[in-house]
């Protein structure tokens, strides 16, 4: 669920609990996890497909996070920074599956795949779920976490192009498979 607070209270709080975070206090570190977890885990399962693999990822993410914070030279630069540690380790973690196990990693993405689904009824969700990993991230980024298209071609090490490119088809896919949805819904209920 998007932040409805203030945009601009909302980034002084979060470079508050960066700051608190990089003086080491215990009670900072948890409230910027509290704060973070969830966005990172949504991101990261959209990234992965699963939701294990999204957590061992953000997981593995986290301890870079800690290691790295000290040499974040801007606490404004946070969120994108941050993200960028996730994808990073999104590729990793996906990579190093693929290389334990091909026929795994293919059932498991057969067995989360949306389009698998029988329900007639398709919300924006699932909708979302059907787009390729790369269009649900740039989407996530830019209307979930508010960010611009420049922070998100530096989150995910992307021309700015590119993620223009990437966020037209993705509304593109999701115009369409809502168009598509809507038409086979008429056509059960006219039968």
């Amino acid at each position: 669920m998007p932040d409805r607070t203030h945009p601009n209270l909302r980034h002084a709080m979060q470079n508050l609990l960066v700051a608190d975070a990089r003086l080491g206090a215990k009670e900072g570190w948890d409230k910027l996890y509290r704060y973070w977890q969830p966005r990172f885990l949504g991101f990261a399962a959209r990234r992965t497909g699963d939701n294990e693999t999204a957590r061992d990822a953000v997981q593995s993410a986290w301890v870079d996070i800690y290691r790295g914070l000290s040499r974040l030279k801007d606490d404004r630069a946070f969120a994108v920074w941050a993200f960028r540690i996730v994808h990073r380790r999104c590729v990793k973690t996906l990579a190093k599956q693929a290389r334990h196990s091909d026929a795994d990693i293919a059932q498991e993405t057969t067995a989360h795949d949306p389009r698998a689904t029988t329900d007639a009824h398709i919300d924006l969700g699932r909708a979302i779920g059907r787009l390729t990993p790369e269009h649900q991230a740039v989407l996530t980024l830019f209307y979930r976490e508010g960010f611009r298209v420049a922070e998100i071609a530096v989150a995910l090490e992307l021309a700015e192009g590119t993620v223009k490119t990437r966020l037209m088809h993705a509304r593109n896919q999701l115009k369409t498979f809502m168009q598509d949805d809507n038409v086979k819904e008429t056509e059960n209920e006219s039968v």
